[in-house]
């Protein structure tokens, strides 16, 4: 290393970013399998200290800041769930004397498949919202409402999704959607 160098291990971003605008800077990596990490960087002593001490002094703006992007994101997000069990409900089209089972069926649709990073049909973006709703209505009904869990649970060993059994228990849950 260059002297007078330190490094900055990974893991504060403001202080990692600012260090890296100052350059000179080399970034410290590690491969392993399927992916490289990041250690840190090494950079000029005093680049590190000046990025630590601006850190200090704006920590609490950032927080403040922070705070209102936060609560920005929930609101956004409390509200895509809400369009998300109007959808679902919309879609159920359930008559008015099961009004509220419809109710109940897409406020937990729109709760267990929006929620942020679960990877479920609700967040991808692959799809229309149309058919994200259908999907994740069909799916909590399937899951809930059809004995596809406990067919799934009496079997003696794990399944496949292409597995024709799979296929079959999957299939007669569908049919019982209808």
């Amino acid at each position: 290393m260059p002297k007078g160098w330190e490094v900055l291990p990974a893991g504060d971003t403001f202080v990692t970013r600012q260090v890296k605008m100052m350059r000179p800077h080399w970034v410290a990596k590690k491969p392993a399998k399927g992916y490289t990490s990041t250690l840190g960087i090494w950079a000029p002593k005093e680049n590190i200290e000046a990025a630590r001490k601006l850190a200090e002094e704006t920590r609490m703006q950032r927080e403040r800041k922070r705070a209102i992007s936060q609560a920005q994101r929930e609101k956004r997000e409390a509200n895509y769930r809400e369009q998300f069990s109007e959808a679902v409900y919309q879609y159920l089209g359930f008559a008015t004397k099961h009004d509220g089972l419809a109710r109940d069926i897409a406020k937990a649709t729109a709760e267990y498949a929006t929620r942020v990073g679960s990877e479920r049909v609700g967040r991808t973006r692959k799809l229309s919202f149309e058919e994200k709703v259908i999907l994740a209505a069909r799916a909590y009904i399937r899951h809930n409402y059809t004995k596809y869990e406990d067919r799934l649970l009496g079997l003696e060993y794990p399944l496949e999704r292409g597995d024709y059994t799979y296929r079959e228990i999957k299939s007669d849950a569908e049919e019982a959607i209808w």
